[in-house]
């Protein structure tokens, strides 16, 4: 029964509020009439008044067809020589870069055994091991255990991340 209630009170509440608003909306469009301004009364002389700006039509039209043909006549100024900031910038940091930018590393040409990944299963301790075929030998690898020379570096259920000597590979499951 109270919500009841409280539902009556917020409609009446809701209504007061709409209806002052469509009232002021109304009553402010009542109190608006256009004012006339009687242009007579501005000005106590007959003498023109003049403001100071004036229309400047000794211009060419650019539509009319006589203008169409005509080329405007080239400058005879002298273009710029000096190059702009950004340039400079630019061509400088080119040559500290050629100069600092080291020698290109060579791949190294890392042989990988044979490995194939069939799965990963949880370990005791919450960790995760892949299940991995490595030269014929299937082993139970942990994620950051280096074998042969080989680390794991990140198990996903379809995939493997492994490094060896600085060379990353990733192998899809079988």
């Amino acid at each position: 029964m109270k919500i009841f209630k409280s539902k009556w009170l917020l409609l009446t509440v809701c209504l007061l509020v709409w209806g002052g608003v469509i009232y002021s909306a109304i009553g402010e469009k009542n109190e608006r009439k256009p004012s006339t301004i009687n242009h007579h009364h501005l000005l106590d002389t007959d003498e023109p008044v003049d403001s100071g700006f004036q229309l400047v039509l000794n211009y060419d039209d650019p539509f009319l067809s006589s203008n169409l043909g005509k080329k405007k006549e080239k400058s005879t100024t002298k273009k710029r020589t000096h190059r702009s900031n950004f340039e400079v910038s630019r061509t400088t940091m080119q040559s500290r870069i050629a100069k600092n930018k080291p020698e290109s590393k060579k791949k190294k040409n890392i042989v990988f055994p044979s490995i194939t990944y069939h799965g990963n299963v949880k370990i005791s301790g919450g960790g995760q091991a892949a299940v991995v075929n490595l030269d014929g030998q299937i082993i139970n690898w942990p994620s950051g255990k280096i074998n042969e020379d080989i680390r794991l570096r990140k198990i996903w259920r379809d995939s493997i991340s492994i490094e060896k000597g600085g060379v990353k590979k990733t192998i899809v499951l079988q």
